[in-house]
């Protein structure tokens, strides 16, 4: 960046992202909650789909789908029942399968 650089401003409805996680004046919990919780579901959706027996299945759900939940652990507020219902559906996902 030079001297003549200018960083816009933010308008209230717009968000930067950093390290995957959309803020603004303050992080919309709700919004990133719900992201995250989707891109769960389908990440192990995906990992279900792919007929992988199930020691590689349940590796690659422990490696490719937990992570991205745990990695916003000290960024967005999840509360034990958060984490309790997303631990019920991602269980109720791999017995339908």
């Amino acid at each position: 960046m030079d001297r003549n650089t200018v960083i816009k401003d933010l308008d209230q409805e717009e968000y930067y992202k950093y390290l995957g996680i959309n803020e603004s004046d303050e992080i919309q919990y709700s919004q990133m909650k719900e992201k995250i919780r989707k891109e769960c579901y389908r990440r192990v959706r995906a990992i279900l789909n792919a007929e992988l027996n199930s020691a590689n299945c349940i590796e690659a759900i422990n490696t490719l789908a937990i992570p991205l939940v745990t990695y916003s652990f000290n960024i967005v507020n999840w509360t034990p029942s958060d984490i309790k219902k997303m631990d019920t559906k991602i269980r109720k996902l791999m017995t339908c399968n």
